[in-house]
């Protein structure tokens, strides 16, 4: 005698394959009752959660691949100031790091300083 919760789960899944008359409701792909949850396999089919009907594996993970090939095509977007986007801070930094490395803190301070004037002139030259 089969145990009542199989007999339970197999009319569920022959309710659920029989939405579509084994066909993935995707692609329209022919589906076959044994090929349940199972990979590799031709007619392998699982159940798609959403909308609790049956689905092939590429439809299954098409969503999924189609977001990743996305992402992956596409660069990443990266927040910039707008001195920076004009090449504004090379000379600001160059200069501190002249000065600190010459006078020190203080000289760090002036370096920037004359290193940002150097920086807002090119920003200004349209470049």
């Amino acid at each position: 005698m089969k145990d009542p919760s199989t007999t339970c789960e197999l009319d569920v899944l022959r309710q659920i394959y029989g939405t579509t008359r084994g066909y993935c409701h995707g692609c329209r792909r022919k589906l076959a009752f044994g090929g349940y949850a199972r990979a590799a396999v031709r007619g392998a089919w699982d159940i798609d959660a959403s909308a609790m009907r049956p689905a092939c594996s590429a439809c299954l993970m098409g969503p999924v691949r189609k977001a990743s090939l996305q992402l992956a095509a596409r660069p990443l977007a990266v927040a910039v100031a707008p001195a920076a986007r004009t090449g504004g801070l090379r000379h600001t930094l160059l200069g501190g790091l002249l000065g600190a490395f010459v006078l020190g803190p203080w000289g760090a301070l002036l370096g920037g300083l004359l290193g940002s004037e150097i920086d807002a002139g090119d920003g200004r030259s349209g470049r």
